[in-house]
């Protein structure tokens, strides 16, 4: 369940995502100096689609950080209580002890 606002920001990035996956395909595949000057699109369109890829990919990594901010908290809260269950067995290991002695 903790993971649950990070899987929902996933599925939105993938929803925003797919609403270019066009033109991220045409970027990926066909966009260099030598198909630019080829191309059957207008220098402007082009540019369209590499600002698009470049707000997706911006927001992809926006969301991915959120979501290792998220487990670095989570791993640190985990941690902190194996911290205190580890102080606990030490005092009652303590006190065991003590109790064998008397």
């Amino acid at each position: 369940m903790k993971y649950t606002n990070g899987a929902t920001s996933l599925i939105a990035s993938a929803a925003t995502a797919s609403a270019i996956v066009l033109g991220k395909l045409f970027v990926q595949n066909y966009v260099d100096e030598k198909n630019i000057k080829k191309a059957q699109m207008s220098e402007d369109q082009i540019i369209k689609l590499l600002k698009a890829d470049i707000v997706s990919r911006e927001t992809s990594i926006k969301l991915k950080k959120e979501t290792v901010d998220q487990i670095t908290k989570e791993i640190q809260e985990e941690e902190q209580r194996i911290s205190e269950s580890q102080r606990i067995i030490a005092g009652l290991s303590c006190q065991v002890e003590e109790n064998l002695i008397h």
